[in-house]
């Protein structure tokens, strides 16, 4: 059966509360416990496993407040998997992070919403209401973000814009050179099969392409687009 996103007004909404820091948790679980009708924190967690554990065998969360810099799962981690494995939780943002690429990350994993933990209490009220009766908190960048169709982070478009340059080989001679082994180019070229001088060319035009001068830099510029794990 599907759940409708619209909720009964007079139905207590029950919500997680996902933030690594104790101390700003349970301060507000007890505010909102304290000063919002309607709503009570039924459950704790300071990291996306830690939820992701707490939620086994249970399905009476409504609502997850989820905190976008945590230890161990953070943020991002914990509202795509909520979106694959849990969908019918609605899910509410509450960072510091203001920035446009953090609203754009977290849309695109799945949040209903974001507000910023400065915010005046009215305001996480608000925005509990409307994922409550609409299942979206909309504000005016939101929006904007949305109507733009491109939820991609600034990081996320140098990525895609650099790497639409690469060919297919290329992107195997990367892929094989900043391995974990971070392999020379001899054992580049046994392990594809390649000459060496055509490795070697191959990382000259990828170098040149990407505006690079090593091997070192092409392994940080692929980690710090996650297309090769450190």
């Amino acid at each position: 059966m599907v759940r409708s996103a619209v909720k009964s007004p007079t139905k207590v909404v029950r919500l997680a509360l996902v933030d690594d820091h104790s101390i700003v948790r349970e301060p507000l679980a007890a505010m909102i416990d304290r000063d919002m009708p309607g709503y009570r924190v039924v459950l704790q967690a300071g990291n996306g496993v830690e939820l992701i554990a707490a939620l086994e065998g249970r399905d009476d969360i409504d609502i997850a407040l989820i905190d976008l810099c945590m230890p161990v799962m953070d943020g991002f981690e914990t509202l795509a998997w909520l979106e694959k494995h849990r969908p019918e939780i609605k899910t509410l943002v509450l960072t510091f992070d203001a920035s446009e690429d953090a609203l754009k990350r977290a849309l695109g994993c799945g949040a209903c919403g974001h507000v910023l933990k400065a915010s005046d209490p009215s305001v996480l009220r608000n925005a509990l209401d409307q994922v409550r009766d609409n299942g979206w908190y909309h504000t005016d960048a939101a929006f904007q973000a949305l109507r733009s169709g491109d939820l991609r982070t600034a990081l996320e478009k140098e990525r895609d814009e650099q790497m639409a340059k690469i060919t297919e080989q290329e992107l195997r001679v990367i892929l094989v050179g900043c391995s974990e082994k971070d392999l020379p180019n001899k054992l580049v070229a046994d392990e594809l099969q390649l000459k060496l001088h055509t490795v070697v060319t191959y990382f000259k035009r990828i170098h040149k392409k990407l505006g690079i001068r090593s091997r070192t830099m092409l392994l940080r510029k692929m980690i710090k687009w996650g297309i090769v794990k450190p």
